[in-house]
């Protein structure tokens, strides 16, 4: 009886090929990381630490013949406050490679709590990997604003310091708040009196009365001005400016007819009146105005007598 017989088989090591295994393959693969370690944060509060990581691992079709970090940093050794780039790079004989990076950072504190704003509060939460970073909303009281424009959130992240900063290296102090109300609406005149007789300051102050004696009768009737006298409706706080321009009675042909030799009496007044959002708070003597044209009202001043030319 004749049994078949089996011939062996050449088994060759990996990457090479042939009768007798002396062809090199032809290697295009490179190595795979099997594990990188992500970023690093070490409290270092004496400026400098021992600094420990995992190593990664890499792996080949074929093997990896070298493994290198890139800028001599090594796992175990002393290192000072900063950030440091760590980049692992492994090869194999065709020189194929593959690479590792993450970050280490050395910090003297990482998003140290902050005190609530003055006159406000805040709610944090946690983020990222770990939930080691931070980010915060800030809010004043009741009645209270912040005084400045305020980003929506502030956050900490892997520089382990609070943004938005101008300085990182101290500490972030939230703005404080403060008592808020309304801008104080204002009204503001501006007149012309041609005079034929030297403009004076005792003329400047004749009119300044009769403008503040003007504007008080109105207040009377319409209660528009946000302070008054105690007991009175007497408007507060009215700043009335009077001055004598002769170069403009000498410039403007009408002006200059009717006021020849005299000059001009140039009057600007400020006073401060109730806000649109405060109306309904007004006196029933404000309820024709409002009914009539909103605010609109005629300042009649009689000052000083002009004689006009035929």
């Amino acid at each position: 009886r004749n049994v078949p017989s089996l011939c062996g088989q050449r088994k060759c090591p990996v990457g090479y090929t042939g009768g007798n295994c002396q062809q090199l393959v032809v290697d295009k693969e490179p190595p795979v990381v099997e594990h990188c370690p992500g970023d690093l944060w070490v409290i270092a509060k004496n400026g400098s630490a021992v600094v420990t990581w995992d190593e990664p691992h890499f792996s080949d079709n074929i093997g990896v013949t070298k493994i290198y970090e890139r800028n001599g940093h090594r796992s175990g050794t002393t290192l000072l406050w900063g950030t440091y780039d760590i980049t692992y790079i492994a090869s194999d004989a065709a020189g194929n490679t593959a690479s590792c990076s993450f970050k280490v950072s050395l910090l003297t504190d990482f998003c140290p709590a902050l005190a609530d704003p003055v006159g406000g509060s805040q709610v944090c939460k946690d983020w990222g990997a770990g939930g080691q970073f931070k980010v915060c909303e800030i809010a004043c009281n009741a009645g209270l604003r912040f005084s400045e424009q305020v980003p929506e959130f502030y956050t900490c992240g892997a520089e382990g310091f609070w943004r938005p900063t101008r300085e990182p290296s101290m500490p972030l102090v939230y703005p404080s708040c403060s008592p808020s109300k309304p801008a104080q609406r204002v009204f503001r005149i501006k007149m012309l009196f041609p005079s034929d007789v030297l403009c004076n300051k005792a003329g400047q102050a004749v009119l300044r009365q009769k403008v503040t004696n003007s504007v008080n009768g109105l207040n009377r009737d319409w209660n528009f001005c946000s302070y008054a006298i105690e007991g009175t409706r007497e408007c507060k706080d009215i700043q009335i400016d009077v001055k004598c321009d002769h170069y403009r009675g000498a410039q403007n042909n009408r002006v200059r007819r009717q006021a020849k030799d005299g000059g001009v009496y140039v009057m600007e007044a400020e006073l401060p009146v109730v806000n649109d959002e405060d109306d309904d708070l007004a006196l029933t003597g404000r309820q024709g105005r409002q009914q009539t044209g909103g605010d609109t009202y005629t300042l009649e001043i009689a000052f000083p007598a002009v004689k006009y030319a035929n």
